[in-house]
């Protein structure tokens, strides 16, 4: 349930940027929904792997922190032998397992899955990268360009699309989860009038 909260509340987010406006920055908030998505998926067809994917993940996660901090503090010895301490802690309950990526979770799930959505969102809007550097710049009629900082109202459509997109994907695994079968035709017809609409020329 806390999942799926987190993508009501990315969701939120992405409509409160774009009405203002704030297209990229909205599309950017979208990343959560569909990692959501992702992981209520393998929780609805695997739930023991889920859990012990997220575990690794949470103790993985410790390690890197640990040795990351004893390179901000190699002179330190208090802090040095507390972090190993704890480091050793995280390293044997992660047993050598290997963490799960959002990568390899899609690849569990069926056709359009939304890691391409997913991926795009990433490249284009979330990540700093070319891609989205140069969504933040338009033709200015004068043969150059002009940054934009700030509102970028043409971008809302696209920002909006996506966030749809991910909120019905997620939502529709949200229900399979747990069981409930009055909504999902309703989502998938839903579903399929945006893929429509995204498809429009």
């Amino acid at each position: 349930m806390r999942m799926y909260g987190r993508a009501m509340n990315a969701f939120a987010a992405s409509v409160m940027l774009a009405e203002r406006a704030m297209a990229i920055e909205a599309a950017g908030a979208v990343r959560a929904i569909y990692e959501v998505g992702f992981w209520l998926s393998l929780l609805a067809t695997d739930p023991l792997k889920a859990l012990e994917a997220l575990e690794i993940d949470e103790h993985d996660n410790a390690i890197q922190r640990e040795i990351l901090l004893r390179e901000e503090h190699p002179s330190d010895a208090a802090v040095v032998a507390a972090s190993l301490k704890r480091e050793a802690h995280h390293v044997a309950k992660l047993a050598k397992r290997k963490s799960l990526s959002v990568k390899k979770i899609a690849q569990t799930m069926p056709k359009r899955s939304g890691y391409l959505e997913y991926r795009l969102v990433s490249a284009f809007y979330g990540h700093l990268s070319s891609s989205s550097l140069d969504g933040l710049k338009k033709r200015n009629g004068k043969g150059g360009v002009t940054n934009i900082l700030g509102p970028f109202e043409t971008e809302i459509p696209k920002a909006l699309s996506f966030a749809l997109d991910a909120m019905l994907r997620c939502t529709r695994y949200f229900e399979v989860m747990m069981k409930e079968g009055r909504q999902p035709d309703r989502l998938e017809k839903a579903h399929r009038t945006l893929l429509g609409l995204q498809d429009a020329p």
